[in-house]
């Protein structure tokens, strides 16, 4: 039955890690259709331009791959692809896709993975680092520290940018609801990052306020280290940092916005210990150095004490101050940003006199 009946984005729906792993081997396992394998054949030859080491560009044509499988969760890499091309090189050649949404790179999860693919067999004694290509693929922006260890690990990284380069230019070229879902889906991610959405920002999804962090707030305080994460899946945040001078452990002090059905302000400290670093004391408690990290804590605290500030005194182990106010989700752009302001122009100015102060 025809009907002009428009559909929902299956992609709305699908918005995990997994729902994205399903639609890549989708899409690579459909080479030899004839609409969308000259799309996957492009997209190979795309990505191995631009791979770290000295490895082949492809240069593959529609019908060159004589061979693709599909694997998933490979010694936990999200995404594998083996496939083989008779008239261009022996054995076969792998694709491995580590698949982002919002989520981090962590805890150095591509070395380990380099070191799971360093012992892999391969056909015609090829060696991994020929048969090998490495992406990072999330469909989110990537910061400049994910972005240092991806490089670092010597995967190639396609954020939002590259992915929405390649696949917009197929948009409306075949017949397959699911890869035309998937463009929409990619091309509407695009565009929230290129501008402050202009509804009041209870309308927001989580990148309307990372574009709005990005372009708002992060200019105006380029001099402290700043970050948008999203915390265990459960909310997204900002985080400003800054350094603290002449202490030993406790480093810095940080403004966490978290973006609940409020904008809820934390201030807190950060600890170094041996190689631990960590927003809480309590982690430390049974260390010797705890006494250390406490009186440096509690000099900190007194000294926000003092102040004529709206900041009071913390007294919980994860907070060396408080606010005692939150910003409702009611509000457009300029009156988000002054309020925001207020808050960090003020961590600010007390943690600058703080450094500035001379220690007994």
């Amino acid at each position: 039955m025809k009907t002009n009946e428009q559909f929902k984005n299956l992609f709305d729906f699908a918005t995990k890690e997994l729902s994205q792993d399903g639609f890549l081997r989708w899409f690579f396992e459909n080479y030899k259709n004839s609409q969308i394998g000259p799309i996957v054949v492009d997209f190979i030859n795309y990505f191995s331009k631009g791979q770290h080491e000295k490895r082949q560009a492809f240069n593959l044509k529609f019908n060159d791959i004589t061979q693709l499988i599909s694997h998933a969760q490979v010694n936990n890499i999200d995404v594998s692809i083996d496939f083989w091309c008779e008239k261009l090189f022996k054995g076969h050649r792998t694709i491995v896709i580590e698949d982002k949404t919002a989520s981090h790179e962590h805890s150095n999860q591509l070395e380990h993975y380099n070191n799971c693919i360093s012992k892999w067999k391969y056909d015609n004694n090829l060696t991994p680092t020929k048969c090998v290509y490495k992406i990072f693929y999330k469909t989110h922006e990537i910061d400049s520290e994910e972005l240092r260890r991806v490089a670092s690990a010597k995967w190639t990284a396609f954020g939002i940018e590259e992915i929405y380069s390649f696949f917009i230019k197929y948009k409306n070229k075949t017949d397959s609801d699911v890869l035309n879902n998937y463009i929409d889906y990619i091309n509407r991610i695009h565009t929230c990052y290129q501008e402050v959405s202009k509804e009041i920002c209870s309308k927001w999804n989580p990148i309307n306020w990372e574009t709005f962090f990005n372009k708002r707030i992060k200019p105006k305080y380029s001099n402290i280290d700043y970050k948008f994460e999203c915390f265990r899946g459960i909310y997204n945040s900002m985080i400003l940092t800054m350094d603290l001078n002449n202490t030993n452990y406790l480093k810095c002090a940080a403004l966490e916005i978290q973006i609940k059905d409020k904008l809820i302000p934390c201030l807190h400290p950060l600890f170094n210990v041996g190689n631990k670093w960590d927003w809480s004391i309590n982690v430390f408690k049974d260390d010797d150095r705890f006494d250390e990290c406490n009186k440096e804590l509690t000099d900190l605290r007194e000294f926000v004490e003092k102040q004529n500030s709206f900041l009071k005194r913390g007294n919980t182990a994860r907070a060396f101050a408080s606010i005692d106010e939150m910003i409702e989700l009611n509000c457009k752009t300029d009156k988000l940003e002054k309020l925001i302001d207020r808050w960090a122009s003020e961590m600010i100015r007390l943690i600058t006199l703080y450094n500035n102060k001379e220690r007994k």
